[in-house]
């Protein structure tokens, strides 16, 4: 299904190649000869997820907040000390040292390190020291309720690119919130965009990029009919707050896209995603959730073929073998990398197969991928 007026597109590669030192429960992970797609696949718990939130900070990894990609809270019920435990969580479950590594290759040849240490101290805070903290972060208590002095801790997070140690920057675990001011915001290397498992019904996205583009909004248009044939189009049905909806052959007026199914959210999602990222970076975990398996195949060459044409680099996890087996026969395999992440005795390992060899694999050797 190839956009009109395209032209031959010429495969672009920002990232060639990820060496992962330490997050989390990775440990010395080598990703080598990176492709424009690149599907990372393997058990639960082997760190596909965890690549994913690494590669996030790369559009600004000297900002703390683009960290916070991999803090995750669990509990419902909301403590302040989340965001403090969260932090402290990505570094490496298995090492006294409070230090995140790693390091890639741009596809000139020039390489950066990338490093995030930590600094844990316990003291002691009184309501005061409390209240002008919370003040500076734009986080007020109750400045009456004075007078007490508790057992906290902070930490102090320092980043380092190519060597330089930038400012540091301290939380608190008594901190409600982390917020994006902290550090001043500046692209250093990529442009990065993160599509989790659920933002496709969590969140609400902007289609304005889509709907300037008149080649890829005619094209969007035309693959969303595999998932209802009636669909004329998409538009704008409220200003305020922005809600998107579509224009349909059989109805009087244009229905919100939110009463529509998770496959063609999760469609749109992915297309917007994709311009956001142009130029740069995608990172979608698991990206064939919510799609039927009738649709994969349409769907998988659409998104590769504007990834293409936009200059977009992509790394997607997966768990579905037939979602992987059906990305690698659409007519761009050559395009694609299929990483299979792997512990064996508490070490990490991850098997590289390129989109030839994985067909390869898959067919002849009858191996599964994942």
């Amino acid at each position: 299904m190839p956009l009109e007026n395209e032209i031959a597109p010429v495969a672009k590669i920002h990232i060639k190649q990820c060496n992962i030192g330490a997050y989390k429960g990775l440990k010395n992970i080598e990703l080598k000869a990176l492709n424009v797609i690149n599907v990372l696949t393997g058990n639960n718990n082997s760190g596909k997820t965890s690549v994913l939130e690494l590669l996030d900070t790369l559009e600004d990894p000297d900002n703390i907040y683009r960290w916070y990609t991999g803090v995750q809270f669990w509990n419902a019920r909301y403590r302040s000390s989340q965001v403090f435990d969260g932090i402290r969580l990505l570094f490496p479950i298995d090492s006294q040292e409070y230090k995140i590594s790693y390091s890639f290759m741009e596809a000139n040849g020039k390489e950066h390190s990338i490093e995030l240490h930590a600094d844990i101290e316990e003291r002691k805070f009184s309501s005061e020291q409390i209240y002008q903290i919370n003040k500076r972060y734009g986080m007020f208590t109750d400045e009456s309720d004075s007078g007490y002095i508790i057992d906290g801790k902070c930490m102090n997070l320092t980043s380092s690119i190519d060597g330089k140690q930038n400012d540091t920057v301290t939380i608190y675990d008594f901190q409600g919130d982390l917020l994006r001011w902290i550090v001043e915001k500046k692209i250093v290397f990529f442009k990065t965009w993160y599509l989790s498992t659920v933002a496709h019904v969590s969140q609400r996205f902007s289609l304005s990029d889509i709907l300037r583009d008149v080649d890829m909004h005619q094209s969007l248009v035309d693959l969303l009919k595999i998932f209802d044939s009636h669909i004329k189009d998409i538009t704008i049905i409220n200003e305020q707050p922005v809600e998107y909806g579509f224009i349909l052959d059989n109805c009087n007026e244009a229905l919100p896209i939110s009463s529509f199914g998770d496959g063609m959210k999760k469609t749109i999602a992915m297309a917007a995603y994709l311009l956001r990222a142009k130029d740069g970076v995608l990172l979608v975990d698991e990206f064939e959730t919510a799609i039927h398996t009738s649709a994969m195949s349409k769907v998988f060459a659409w998104i590769a073929e504007a990834a293409l044409r936009l200059n977009v680099q992509i790394f997607m996890t997966s768990h579905s073998e037939e979602a992987i087996n059906k990305l690698l026969r659409i007519g761009d395999k050559e395009y694609i990398n299929v990483y299979t992440f792997y512990k064996h005795e508490g070490t990490n390992y991850v098997r590289r197969l390129a989109g030839e060899e994985a067909i390869h694999a898959t067919d002849t050797l009858r191996m599964d991928l994942r």
